[in-house]
């Protein structure tokens, strides 16, 4: 069957430049401790899948001495995203794929991000290898999303009972584990360290019976808070941030 990303175009009627989620606010706290510690005049901030632009608004609005660069492969989004900061000299939104090595200049980002997108594909080896790539020396490549804290890597195709008899599958919620991340990136000699640092949502997020796919949040019987969506699925989420060395 053909494999499908459809749900990306939500972020079409997004609008929250003015007040940030909070993935986005500690994602800021990442990037601007790494720019503030970063000895170089020339500074560039490249966020990979970068949606509607609302992660480089909030981190131009906080650090604005650098270069700011996002890429979708949506154009909608990239559309959406250069109107709303057309008058931003230092920013620049351009369309492009993570996993296209020539998309960016080998040791062009002092901070690449890469958000909510690892989980789209099935081999996360090329997508962070070329993150890496295009990584300066001494700079960090930040990531975001679900990984899994058992030794298991989770491929997850769905399709909604909607379109049952449509032939294609949708894709977005694969989970590898921190494990083989952590295999793949021992054996990288461009990798100097890295780390996983637990997310954890800090408030209760309702379920949205209109859109089953964006996640919720409940408590279990330790009142922990977890979160899960309509895949039935609890969600591990964690930044894994890694220090390049060249």
């Amino acid at each position: 069957m053909k494999i499908n990303r459809n749900h990306d175009y939500l972020y079409l009627k997004s609008n929250t430049y003015n007040k940030p989620k909070q993935v986005h606010l500690e994602l800021s706290k990442i990037i601007n401790k790494k720019l503030k510690n970063t000895k170089s005049k020339y500074k560039h901030v490249i966020d990979i899948g970068c949606a509607n632009g609302e992660l480089i608004y909030l981190l131009n609005k906080i650090y604005n001495k650098c270069n700011y660069t996002g890429y979708d492969v949506l154009k909608p989004l990239i559309q959406k995203a250069k109107k709303k900061m057309k008058n931003i000299e230092n920013i620049k939104f351009k369309y492009g794929s993570v996993l296209n090595k020539n998309l960016i200049k080998k040791s062009s980002g002092t901070a690449i991000i890469l958000s909510g997108v690892l989980s789209m594909f099935d081999n996360f080896e090329k997508v962070i290898s070329n993150l890496i790539y295009w990584t300066k020396n001494k700079g960090e490549v930040v990531i975001y999303g679900v990984f899994n804290d058992n030794p298991i890597d989770v491929f997850i195709k769905y399709r909604k009972t909607s379109n049952y008899n449509k032939f294609f599958l949708e894709s977005g919620w694969n989970t590898f584990s921190k494990q083989s991340i952590s295999n793949y990136l021992n054996k990288k000699k461009e990798v100097e360290k890295f780390k996983f640092k637990k997310f954890n949502i800090k408030f209760n997020l309702k379920k949205n019976k209109n859109d089953l796919l964006r996640t919720w949040t409940f408590k279990n019987q330790k009142g922990n808070r977890l979160t899960t969506n309509g895949l039935n699925v609890i969600f591990q989420l964690y930044f894994l941030t890694i220090r390049v060395k060249k």
